[in-house]
């Protein structure tokens, strides 16, 4: 028992300082200390059941408590989804560049090709014109120009694997990103042991304030009830504690939300 309770049971304890009376208390059990001309252990013991108290709070809790995980698993998943369509937007539009791209290196480099033959013709032309279509210059003005070309159509390939490599970098790096996400959120398995999803976190935290509140609404119903005994009152007569989830409710309904269900 606390010194309150004592001297609430043995009046005779009034005046001693905690620690005399708690050494005389241990050791006499409170005998002639019943004052008032009651004898010893006259008075009904006060007595409280603290594990039913916590219980009964944890079940009045329990509705705010889930609702409080429904709203945080519905900002969860609908952060999922943004994330999910985002992804899959941005995956398009690099799909589409990707295309667009390449159909626009295979039209050039097919127009590249046309025009080049069509340059040939005429520099074959050119140097039957001037009689040296057999001259070691036909041979060299027709390498370099086919050099140019072979040089042009490689850059229209470098072109191309650049287009695919943005998208499939877009992939990884994105994917990845995705991927890191759905394990700290808890839609993926990490594979470390140890590891705590932010879900889970919450989880842990929320749950210890469920118990801490829970143990406070059983001490002041603690204090009530005994409040009631050392006064000689009805138990919880005198002021009865409110429901927690009636106050919450009367709140909710000023915020124009809807109440918890109970």
């Amino acid at each position: 028992m606390s010194p309150e309770e004592i001297r609430a049971m043995y009046p005779g304890y009034a005046g001693w300082d905690d620690a005399g009376m708690l050494a005389d208390f241990a050791a006499t059990g409170g005998a002639g200390k019943g004052g008032s001309g009651n004898a010893a252990g006259s008075i009904t013991p006060f007595t409280f059941d603290q594990k039913a108290a916590e219980t009964a709070a944890m079940e009045e809790l329990r509705p705010y408590y889930e609702k409080l995980l429904e709203i945080y698993n519905g900002d969860v998943n609908l952060a999922k989804k943004r994330m999910e369509r985002d992804y899959e937007r941005g995956l398009r539009f690099k799909r589409e560049d990707t295309e667009t791209g390449l159909a626009d290196i295979e039209a050039n480099r097919k127009e590249r090709d046309r025009k080049f033959k069509i340059a040939l013709g005429d520099l074959d032309q050119e140097m039957n014109t001037r009689g040296i279509f057999t001259s070691g210059i036909k041979a060299t003005e027709t390498q370099e120009a086919k050099a140019d070309e072979n040089f042009q159509q490689e850059m229209l390939n470098r072109q191309a694997r650049d287009l695919v490599t943005s998208e499939n970098r877009y992939k990884e790096t994105e994917g990845t990103k995705m991927g890191d996400w759905n394990v700290d959120w808890g839609f993926a398995d990490s594979g470390v042991a140890g590891f705590s999803s932010n879900p889970n976190k919450y989880k842990w935290e929320q749950a210890q304030n469920m118990t801490k509140e829970a143990r406070e609404m059983a001490r002041l119903k603690r204090e009530q009830k005994f409040s009631d005994w050392q006064y000689g009152t009805t138990p919880l007569a005198t002021a009865t504690p409110t429901n927690y989830n009636d106050v919450l409710n009367n709140a909710l309904q000023i915020q124009g939300l809807p109440p918890v269900e109970t």
